[in-house]
């Protein structure tokens, strides 16, 4: 079961991101879209890894990493989508 620190949670809110927990599946939803999530990421022994994307533009998606080793990383990347959807 993926956990997040409450530092991540509230991180992502304040980029415009709800980070909803389902087992080992962390899906990426808009803050005011909560009928599909943008993206998903797999919690696997404390790291992340990008799981699958919904409807993330191409152009961004592939800029990702496809692993994060910590929430550090995992709030960098959230900070680089949220920038890159701005632009």
């Amino acid at each position: 079961m993926a956990v997040l620190s409450k530092t991540t949670l509230n991180y992502a809110e304040r980029q415009g991101y709800c980070l909803d927990i389902d087992g080992d599946v962390i899906s990426v939803y808009e803050g005011d879209e909560d009928s599909e999530p943008m993206f998903n990421i797999r919690h696997f022994n404390g790291e992340f890894f990008f799981g699958g994307n919904i409807y993330l533009p191409y152009s961004i998606k592939e800029e990702l990493p496809h692993w994060m080793p910590d929430e550090l990383r995992l709030r960098r990347m959230i900070k680089f989508v949220a920038t890159a959807r701005k632009a």
